[in-house]
C-alpha cells in the first residue's frame, strides 16, 4: 500500500542533500559546501514534520503531542539505537580510550548529542570532537529539539487560530480545513 501523502520531489531532494554530505566528507576540496546539505536536510523535515502535523486531527494537546512523538520514536529509535550498539562495540576494539565518544552516543539516545559535543569543544582538556564517533548525531539532536518545540507551537497556534476564528466570525468550525490546505 502506498502513503497518499508520499512525495517523490522531496526524496529526490533529500538524495542531493545526503549526497552533498557524503561528498564533502569524502573530499572536503570536491564540494566544499557539501555541509549545506544538513541545512537542506533540516529544511525538508520542517516541511515534512509540519505537513504531518497539520493533517492530525485536533484533539487534546496530551493526545496530540503523544500521537506526534510515538510515531518519531518509532520512526527513529530502532535505527538509531542499532547504530550506537554498533558503534559501541566496535569502539572498544579499536579505540583506546572511547569514553568521549561513548557519551556522546549516550546523549544521543536521549536527543542531546549535539549540546553535549558543545560543551565538550568548550573544554580546553577534552579530547578534539572531530576523532568522536558520535559526531555525526550533532544533527539528530538539532533535530529532535526541534521536535520537542513545533508540535506543541503548533498546537498552540490552531488553537488560537480556532479561537479567533470562532469568536470573531461566530462559527466553531471555521478555519481547520482552510488551514489544512495552506500545504
Amino acid at each position: 500500500m502506498t502513503n497518499k501523502f508520499y512525495r517523490l520531489d522531496i526524496d529526490g531532494l533529500r538524495a542531493f542533500a545526503v549526497l552533498a554530505v557524503i561528498i564533502n566528507h569524502a573530499n572536503h576540496n570536491t564540494l566544499c559546501s557539501g555541509f549545506l546539505g544538513v541545512d537542506v536536510f533540516f529544511v525538508i523535515s520542517g516541511f515534512v514534520i509540519m505537513k504531518s502535523l497539520l493533517r492530525q486531527p485536533m484533539r487534546s494537546f496530551i493526545s496530540f503531542l503523544n500521537g506526534f512523538y510515538i510515531r518519531r520514536f518509532k520512526r527513529l529509535f530502532p535505527a538509531l539505537l542499532i547504530v550506537i550498539a554498533t558503534t559501541f562495540f566496535v569502539l572498544f576494539y579499536i579505540d583506546p580510550n572511547p569514553y568521549a565518544s561513548i557519551n556522546t552516543g549516550i546523549f544521543s539516545l536521549i536527543g542531546l548529542s549535539n549540546i553535549y559535543l558543545w560543551r565538550q569543544s568548550l573544554d580546553y582538556f577534552s579530547a578534539d570532537i572531530s576523532f568522536n564517533a558520535f559526531m555525526h548525531t550533532w544533527s539528530l539532536g538539532v533535530e529532535e529539539q526541534f521536535y520537542l518545540i513545533v508540535p506543541a507551537l503548533m498546537w498552540l497556534a490552531l488553537q488560537l487560530h480556532f479561537m479567533l476564528s470562532s469568536e470573531f466570525m461566530g462559527n466553531h468550525d471555521s478555519g481547520y480545513d482552510e488551514w489544512r490546505c495552506v500545504c
